[in-house]
C-alpha cells in the first residue's frame, strides 16, 4: 500500500471503534441524512464519536446513528457501531444520478468495503478472506479492477488499510481529532426497518 497507510496505523490498535465511515459525493448533507432516513429537522445535537457511540448502545434496539460533517465537495458520515453505510442498497440510492459512495465497515466480527459510482454497486467485498490469487469474487461480492488481493496481506493491517482505500477513492484524509469534535448527529432507523419491503437490498 502506499505509505499514506502508516498515517492510520492508530486505527489498528483502536480496538474500541467499531464503526461505518462513508464518503459521498454528489449528494447535500440533508439529502444524505434523509437518504438514511433521518429526519434534519430533529437533531440529536452536536456530539463526538464516544458521545455518539454511547448513544448508539443505550438506545440500540431503537435504530442506529449517524454523525455528519459536510466536507469540500462531499458529505463525511460515521456510524459509531452502526452498519447502515455497509448495505448495498444505501449505496445505490446514496450514489444515484451521478455521486459517488465509498464505505468501510468494521465490528469485532466483521470487516466490509462497499463503494458505488451513479446508483451501481462497483465494489463490495470482505477483505478477511481475500487473496492475491483471487480473481473470481465470492458470491454477493463484486471485485473491483483496481483490487490486487495484495493490499489485506497482513492481518495486523486491516483497518488502516480499510481506510487508507477510503481515502485513495475519495481524495478525503480521515483525522484522528474529527472522533474528538463535535458533528451534527441524528438518529435513523434500523436499515431493515427502512428498506423493509424491498428485495435483495444487501446485494450488489
Amino acid at each position: 500500500m502506499p505509505s499514506l497507510s502508516e498515517r492510520y496505523r492508530w486505527l489498528d490498535d483502536a480496538l474500541d471503534i467499531d464503526w461505518s465511515v462513508a464518503v459521498i459525493n454528489g449528494r447535500t448533507l440533508d439529502e444524505v441524512v434523509a437518504t438514511y432516513g433521518g429526519d434534519v429537522s430533529k437533531p440529536l445535537g452536536p456530539m463526538d464519536y464516544a458521545s455518539a457511540k454511547t448513544w448508539r448502545n443505550q438506545h440500540f434496539d431503537d435504530g442506529g446513528i449517524i454523525c455528519v460533517r459536510q466536507l469540500p465537495g462531499a458529505v463525511l458520515v460515521i456510524e459509531p457501531n452502526g452498519w447502515a453505510s455497509s448495505i448495498a442498497e444505501i449505496a445505490r440510492r446514496q450514489s444515484a444520478n451521478g455521486g459517488h459512495f465509498f464505505s468501510v465497515y468494521w465490528s469485532p466480527s466483521a470487516f466490509q468495503v462497499l463503494a458505488a459510482n451513479d446508483g451501481t454497486v462497483s465494489a463490495l467485498f470482505d477483505p478477511v478472506y481475500l487473496e492475491p490469487a483471487d480473481d473470481q469474487p465470492r458470491s454477493g461480492e463484486v471485485y473491483p479492477a483496481w483490487l490486487t488481493g495484495s493490499e489485506f496481506l497482513d492481518d495486523r493491517h486491516i483497518r488502516s488499510t480499510c481506510i487508507t482505500l477510503l481515502e485513495e477513492h475519495t481524495g478525503v484524509q480521515i483525522e484522528r481529532t474529527w472522533l474528538g469534535e463535535p458533528h451534527a448527529t441524528y438518529s435513523i432507523p434500523d436499515p431493515d426497518d427502512l428498506l423493509r419491503g424491498i428485495a435483495d437490498v444487501r446485494l450488489p
